[in-house]
């Protein structure tokens, strides 16, 4: 996925600074990542929860059809972070809200 369109998808990166970004963001599996609907659920997502919303991911996790696509939301997030610290984090937020 372009990080153009990425960014775009997950329209609340904009509440973050470059800087903020940097030291959150995996550059290079954002690149690896298809761009299609699913991936691009899963990153506007990924916004919502970076910017403190718990609710709204868990809503869309819930209201994912089948589990490939909810493998690939999950997969979506842990490509596009590289921070240890908000990777275990969301790794228990996944693990208690969204499985």
């Amino acid at each position: 996925m372009h990080i153009v369109n990425f960014m775009e998808y997950g329209i609340h990166f904009d509440n973050f600074s470059y800087e903020q970004l940097n030291d959150i963001l995996d550059y290079d599996g954002i690149a690896e990542l298809p761009d299609s609907p699913d991936r691009r659920l899963a990153v506007e997502a990924l916004g919502q929860y970076l910017v403190g919303n718990r609710y709204d991911p868990a809503k869309t996790f819930s209201r994912l059809d089948n589990d490939l696509d909810r493998r690939h939301f999950v997969d979506t997030w842990f490509s596009a972070i590289k921070d240890a610290r908000e990777l275990k984090l969301m790794g228990i937020y996944i693990a208690n809200r969204l499985l």
